[in-house]
């Protein structure tokens, strides 16, 4: 029994702590890898951030997009009426009352126009600039005497510089208004925060060329934050031109 005892001894008596050349290994192996860990971290969350910015961007002009495309896709053409007295309504009014068709020889060089003036219904103006309405026939939506036309302003007006960041440059608003000699529409704004809008119609008279353009702030690994941009561009087809009936009828 005593010999195990002294065995017991002598080999607890042979453990031992870690030594300072292990500690300090043991600690700089620690350090090492908390640092990688944090650069990893940082690098994902810049990833993150900038994906995320980049987005922002791209949801803006495609929500100002989404909000143009059906207004001009309402026109109609106001056909000719020749035995009206009044001489204004005698004439075909076209969709698009303006801007003209674009000259250039190459219409992917023309930077196209801040308003556009699109022939629609005065029912469907008044719905967008939400005034009270009389229900239009629902079997015959666009056979209106020319009378019930109106003419619908899309514009974009610039308000002012950045006050984020001056390298963001000029910023503006979508707005909407009906051209009416009585003034009584005001402004609805379409879409705040951008930085271009502008319409141009091809030579055919039959499409039109829709550019938005926003600018924002997006973090950079160097240089803690750059200009980023979305520009967003379709060509929109006026239904009235691939419709049999012409969008329109003849009172």
């Amino acid at each position: 029994m005593r010999n195990f005892f002294v065995n017991h001894k002598r080999i607890s008596g042979t453990r031992r702590g870690f030594s300072l050349a292990e500690l300090s290994i043991v600690m700089f192996l620690t350090t090492l890898i908390t640092g990688v860990l944090v650069v990893f971290y940082a690098q994902s969350r810049l990833v993150l951030e900038r994906g995320v910015s980049k987005t922002e961007l791209e949801q803006k002009t495609r929500i100002a997009a989404t909000r143009v495309i059906p207004k001009i896709t309402s026109v109609i053409r106001r056909p000719p009426d020749p035995r009206n007295p009044n001489p204004a309504l005698q004439a075909e009014i076209p969709p698009i009352v303006s801007p003209v068709p674009s000259t250039y020889p190459n219409p992917a060089l023309d930077p196209g126009v801040s308003l556009i003036e699109l022939n629609t219904t005065k029912e469907f103006i008044k719905t967008q600039l939400r005034l009270p309405v009389t229900p239009a026939d629902m079997f015959n939506p666009r056979g209106l005497p020319a009378a019930q036309h109106g003419v619908l302003q899309l514009r974009f007006v610039v308000t002012g510089t950045s006050t984020v960041d001056p390298r963001l440059g000029n910023v503006g608003e979508l707005r909407m208004n009906a051209r009416a000699p009585d003034g009584i529409a005001k402004d609805i704004v379409v879409a705040r925060g951008l930085n271009l809008v502008s319409f141009m119609v091809y030579q055919d008279n039959r499409r039109v060329r829709l550019r938005i353009r926003s600018k924002g702030l997006v973090k950079n690994a160097t240089s803690g934050t750059s200009v980023g941009e979305s520009n967003y561009e379709t060509d929109i087809y006026l239904p009235v031109y691939t419709n049999s009936s012409g969008g329109g009828s003849t009172p």
